[in-house]
């Protein structure tokens, strides 16, 4: 299975976008250039569902050690004991298409989805947060000086209808609050009255804010 998604993400590697893969190491990790910079090291990985930590730990046993960790298919869900690994070693993950924006920005290890991270310090630099775990790639657990823990998921939309946080508490199973990713658009009060039908909120931002503090 690896092999096979191996192959197929290097197949998939445009050099009219500045990236090309220059060789393979002998742990088969692709070695990818971008423009003119030195080469970096891909591994890729082919887990169907939950990226656990027993999936990427293996990839950093060996002497050469990946830059970039990326799964296909992209919708797996990434735990945090896998994100907390790769990050540690020092190195990056994300989806194909994050290949590319990580050569782009400079240190590819260095690569952290810029959304994931909005939400991660904002919520951290809340007055009654003490500290945020992360679950998944898009799931948090607060924990507030004052109040009980509270899950946080991010949920994808423009408008958020009840349809994506009903997908949601089926990607990420139960939450206490859904929040709307970007700052366009609104959280619908369809989105709203299906959140509270599961014992949980739909909010935008700023509301999240305010609720870290009750």
């Amino acid at each position: 299975m690896a092999g096979s998604v191996t192959d197929w993400v290097a197949g998939k590697i445009d050099p009219r976008e500045n990236l090309c893969v220059v060789g393979r190491t002998l742990e088969d990790f692709l070695l990818v250039q971008y423009k003119d910079n030195p080469p970096f090291a891909v591994a890729v990985i082919g887990v169907q569902d939950v990226i656990l930590e027993s999936h990427v730990s293996p990839l950093f046993s060996h002497a050469t050690k990946p830059d970039f960790v990326v799964n296909v298919p992209s919708k797996a869900l990434w735990t945090g004991g896998a994100i907390s690994l790769i990050h540690a070693a020092p190195a990056a993950f994300g989806t194909f298409g994050d290949i590319g924006r990580a050569a782009s920005g400079g240190k590819v290890h260095g690569f952290r989805n810029k959304n994931w991270e909005f939400f991660r310090k904002a919520i951290l630099q809340h007055t009654n947060v003490m500290a945020v775990d992360r679950l998944y790639d898009e799931v948090f657990e607060v924990h507030r000086r004052k109040g009980r823990n509270l899950k946080v998921a991010l949920v994808e939309g423009y408008h958020v209808s009840a349809e994506d946080v009903r997908n949601a508490r089926e990607r990420f199973g139960g939450f206490d609050i859904a929040v709307k990713k970007t700052g366009y658009g609104s959280v619908t009060q369809a989105a709203r009255d299906a959140a509270a039908s599961m014992g949980a909120e739909a909010v935008a931002f700023k509301e999240l804010m305010q609720r870290l503090a009750k």
